[in-house]
């Protein structure tokens, strides 16, 4: 799952359901006040949009109710997607829906969604876009320093005094693993067959916590906190704050960003 705890309350769960959106590229607003086909005002719960041909427009409806949802409010949501031209309505609930709400939603551009059905809609969209993209931009300088070869680097390395040389070479050792692994799981390149399993970044994410997954453990270079997150938010915190360690050791050495 994307997030480490369900919303507990109305608020929150419009803050994560736009929080997504914007993670995942839209444009969103919560709450929004938009203007109908009979010229009236609405405030909607949720307001995404994304560019594309044509652009796509979602509305939501988010209810923290403790009881399933019953047919007049998707009645009364289906009247509003169509007076706002919105090309899709999602109506939210923390609890699930009558079955008279259910009929009442076929053949129409609502989709009725639990919160999990709703975190399971966007996942794959909000790991690609969000928590791969921020790792391999997080992770540029860290390759640099890593990699077999960096000329720029290695002249640099060389000016150093030789504890600090000494120590260069092992910070590479301790984060030359890691840091590959971090790499094959964002670029998707090059995996070797026993790699697949757990980096099929372009078909779904990775399982978590990664403690269940042999490669991570078998590596051995990342610690517990990593390993046993069990969500993509925490993961990709936790793997943050990891990597921009890993970075600041290296600028350390050299004074500055080699």
């Amino acid at each position: 799952m994307i997030f480490k705890h369900e919303p507990q309350s109305w608020i929150e769960l419009q803050d994560y359901v736009k929080r997504i959106f914007v993670n995942c590229g839209y444009q969103a607003e919560s709450p929004k006040i938009i203007e109908t086909a009979r010229s009236q005002k609405l405030e909607v719960d949720v307001f995404a949009e994304i560019d594309g041909v044509p652009k796509q427009t979602i509305i939501c409806e988010c209810k923290n109710w403790n009881v399933n949802i019953p047919q007049a409010i998707v009645h009364s949501f289906r009247m509003q997607v169509n007076d706002s031209g919105a090309n899709l309505g999602l109506l939210i609930s923390k609890k699930g829906f009558q079955p008279s709400a259910i009929e009442a939603a076929r053949f129409s551009n609502v989709r009725l969604l639990t919160w999990s059905e709703f975190e399971k809609m966007y996942e794959m969209t909000w790991y690609k876009n969000y928590f791969i993209s921020n790792l391999r931009t997080l992770l540029s300088p860290l390759i640099e320093y890593t990699e077999p070869i960096n000329s720029r680097v290695f002249r640099k390395a060389d000016l150093l005094s030789e504890d600090k040389q000494k120590r260069f070479n092992e910070l590479r050792i301790q984060y030359e693993r890691p840091t590959n692994l971090i790499s094959e799981l964002c670029f998707r390149a090059n995996l070797c067959t026993d790699l697949k399993t757990g980096f099929q970044a372009d078909k779904t994410p990775l399982e978590l916590p990664l403690s269940k997954n042999s490669i991570f453990l078998e590596n051995r270079c990342f610690p517990a906190s990593i390993l046993n997150s069990s969500s993509y938010e925490n993961v990709l915190s936790e793997l943050t704050a990891f990597i921009l360690e890993a970075i600041a050791a290296f600028d350390d050495l050299f004074g500055e960003r080699a």
